[in-house]
């Protein structure tokens, strides 16, 4: 897969969402877009729900909002962020999340 480097330059410069259906290669895709962007400078975070090892290479991973918020304090330019498997737990993570980044950026 080939992405120019205007492609590359518009993402970086946003926050961006890949939506897809089930299987339609979103993570694939969002690897490979984040170790361009990595490449070219540009701070990155992996939501990583699954847990998989495979994108673990794109950066240090946190587990808890805690970790996520002192990554960001570190400047960590690739951050994976694996909330927790239960549902209940996952979106109350990710909603502290979202507040952290809104009041980082």
């Amino acid at each position: 897969m080939k992405l120019t480097g205007t492609f590359l330059e518009n993402l970086g410069k946003r926050h961006s969402v890949i939506v897809g259906m089930t299987r339609s290669g979103k993570t694939y895709f969002a690897k490979h877009v984040l170790e361009e962007l990595q490449k070219k400078g540009y701070h990155t975070v992996f939501f990583d729900p699954k847990h998989d090892d495979d994108y673990a290479s794109l950066g240090t991973i946190c587990t808890t909002p805690v970790q996520f918020y002192h990554q960001l304090l570190k400047k960590n330019p690739k951050i994976v962020y694996r909330p927790s498997p239960k549902k209940d737990g996952r979106v109350e993570e990710l909603n502290r999340i979202v507040e952290v980044m809104n009041e980082w950026y």
